[in-house]
């Protein structure tokens, strides 16, 4: 979707290089302002959802769920300072960290050392995505 939409172009260009998408008409902060609104309408939906599941409600509920959330969009070859990647990788990144959690749990570690296990492969992928010459520039 964000390939084939107007919008989805026009933050691709945001997250990339400022200066140039200003050069495109891009208006950053009407972007910025779009895309922060979209992403508290699906935080609430998520909100929502999460109530159900759990049954209760709390600011901190869905806290556990935020390293699982970076750790699938890494993973699925998305550059944390913008520019690249998309919705299939982050799905394949999502089955990936599912299937190694639930290999780690299954050899009987402990949720630390399922977290600390996670954590080095973020690393490793971060030091691995950052010598791409496309994230060099940026850096």
């Amino acid at each position: 979707m964000l390939h084939r939409t107007v919008y989805g172009r026009r933050l691709y260009a945001l997250g990339s290089n400022l200066k140039a998408a200003e050069l495109a008409l891009v208006r950053p902060v009407a972007m910025w302002m779009t895309t922060f609104a979209l992403s508290a309408v699906f935080a609430a939906i998520a909100g929502i959802l999460l109530l159900g599941f759990t049954g209760s409600s709390s600011a901190t509920v869905g806290t556990p769920y935020l390293f699982q959330t970076v750790s699938a969009v890494v993973i699925g070859g998305t550059a944390l300072i913008g520019g690249r990647g998309g919705f299939p990788g982050t799905v394949a990144g999502a089955i990936v960290l599912v299937e190694l959690r639930t290999l780690l749990i299954g050899l009987g570690l402990s949720e630390a050392l399922v977290q600390s296990a996670l954590g080095l492969l973020i690393l490793a992928l971060v030091a691995a995505y950052g010598r791409d010459q496309h994230i060099r520039n940026l850096i």
